[in-house]
């Protein structure tokens, strides 16, 4: 085994590791969508509850089932196991979600290391993968962006399997049937993946590879199929989902009322929203990459998509991720030739590789170790403080709600749950001997006219140490989620 070969091995350990460090502690969501699309309408199908408090996707027909399935038939087998608390089921998909990931970069890397000439770019080339910044940190998230992007990663490795030419015919049609599979997986989490798919079907086409293309759609219409009906199990009834996404979507422009921006929007994102001088390289090299790989699969594959969200009015950073490892994939070969061993770079060309990269690394150890959300982080608090029937006083927001919806799936079914007026009804509660009772109110610190209770009440939970407020520089405390639980004895 040569040392670019065990220095390969160590980095697959690292990237492991820092998956299952992501997994365990970036708790919460990244966007609602991700947990009110996916996570409570897995929980409307286990409980039968009613679909008017599910997200409108629901009543208008538009999420595709397959993804809240899968994670119904997880969270149905843990419950049986005598595993029902919710947080814990939640780690546990983080979990899946994670190795999924991972193992979408593994194969991956090795699909792209036949594009390598030489074993430090492959080197490179895992290092890329999956220590980017945002990689750990994605792949723990139980999002339809990160289960696409995954099955993208599998469809374009196992595409590139099929057309080695020592591969027999009939390991090639089983290849091929796969590809189709995992490529209609990723649609069916993403219906927007479409257009990486068509890319990658017309790279087939120009290349004339007949066999790969009707095996493949094959195994596409095999898992289409099975989406409509998982999507008739979701809604209990026949709809073509994906058609219905792109009739409330685009012709009706519903996605355009949650915010139209220009055409250039994501150009400024890219720079703006990653560690420098990630964006930026991004932004002047991917175009570069395309033009010098015109007829690279990757480049068929990336080009469309993104071609497709800028032109599309409605524009969030999220909807880019599913290009993410393939675009750095094709970085990494296009420009292979300055893939280096470090230790033979000069002294000054060391040095700007560790300036370059040390941003990286900074981001990538903050996304992986901490929560995302700070309302799932009190809910569990909450759950772990009403081991039985509990009171609990909420004197403004609730924390049981997102705006119009609920969340059902963390709501403990322990809490007897009091609205009232002012913190006078928490002193009646203590003489009417109903403590030990919790207090929840979306503040980080005790309003003046509850000081009273921080002698007769401990802190189970706050969103900031108390020091924070020193640095509350610009409000910024003020446009950040808060929460304060009190338990009074």
């Amino acid at each position: 085994m040569s040392d670019d070969q065990r220095l390969r091995r160590r980095l697959w350990w690292l990237i492991a590791g820092l998956h299952l460090v992501a997994a365990v502690l970036s708790k919460g969501y990244h966007h609602p969508d991700e947990y009110f699309q996916i996570i409570e309408f897995a929980r409307h199908k286990l409980l039968g509850t009613s679909g008017d408090e599910l997200a409108w996707e629901y009543g208008a027909r538009i999420r595709p089932w397959l993804q809240p399935a899968f994670y119904a038939l997880i969270i149905d087998g843990l419950s049986a196991a005598g595993l029902a608390n919710p947080f814990l089921q939640t780690l546990i998909l983080r979990l899946v979600s994670s190795a999924i990931g991972f193992a979408s970069i593994v194969v991956l890397a090795r699909a792209a290391s036949r594009w390598m000439t030489s074993e430090s770019g492959r080197t490179w080339l895992v290092a890329a993968l999956g220590l980017a910044w945002c990689v750990p940190y994605l792949h723990a998230r139980t999002s339809s962006e990160n289960l696409s992007t995954s099955f993208i990663c599998f469809a374009v490795a196992a595409l590139c399997a099929c057309i080695d030419e020592n591969a027999s015919r009939q390991r090639r049609i089983w290849l091929g049937v796969l590809t189709g599979a995992c490529a209609g997986i990723a649609f069916e989490a993403r219906f927007q993946v479409g257009l990486m798919i068509a890319g990658v079907v017309f790279w087939v086409i120009y290349r004339r590879q007949w066999l790969l293309l009707v095996s493949a759609t094959a195994g596409m219409t095999v898992v289409f199929g099975l989406g409509r009906i998982v999507d008739h199990w979701g809604y209990g009834d026949w709809t073509l989902t994906p058609l219905a996404y792109f009739r409330v979507n685009i012709v009706e422009s519903k996605a355009s009322s949650f915010g139209v921006q220009p055409w250039w929007w994501y150009f400024r994102k890219v720079v703006s929203e990653t560690p420098p001088p990630v964006g930026l390289l991004a932004l002047v090299l991917l175009p570069w990459a395309w033009l010098r790989g015109r007829r690279h699969l990757l480049t068929w594959a990336t080009v469309p998509f993104f071609v497709g969200h800028v032109v599309i009015a409605h524009k969030e950073l999220r909807f880019l991720f599913p290009m993410v490892p393939l675009a750095t994939a094709l970085l990494v070969v296009t420009f292979q030739r300055f893939t280096l061993p470090l230790a033979t770079l000069p002294r000054w060309g060391r040095v700007l590789v560790v300036l370059g990269v040390l941003p990286n690394l900074a981001y990538l150890v903050m996304n992986c170790v901490k929560p995302v959300r700070g309302e799932v982080l009190v809910l569990e608090s909450i759950w772990d403080h009403t081991p039985q029937e509990r009171d609990l006083y909420v004197a403004d927001a609730s924390p049981f709600a997102y705006r119009e919806l609920s969340f059902g799936f963390y709501t403990s079914p322990r809490v007897r749950l009091h609205y009232i007026d002012d913190y006078a009804a928490v002193e009646r509660a203590f003489a009417e001997g109903r403590a030990p009772f919790l207090v929840y109110m979306s503040s980080n610190w005790l309003p003046p006219e509850a000081e009273g209770l921080a002698a007769r009440c401990s802190v189970v939970h706050q969103s900031f140490p108390t020091w924070v407020k020193r640095f509350n520089f610009k409000n910024w405390l003020q446009r950040t989620y808060q929460a304060l639980l009190l338990e009074c004895r």
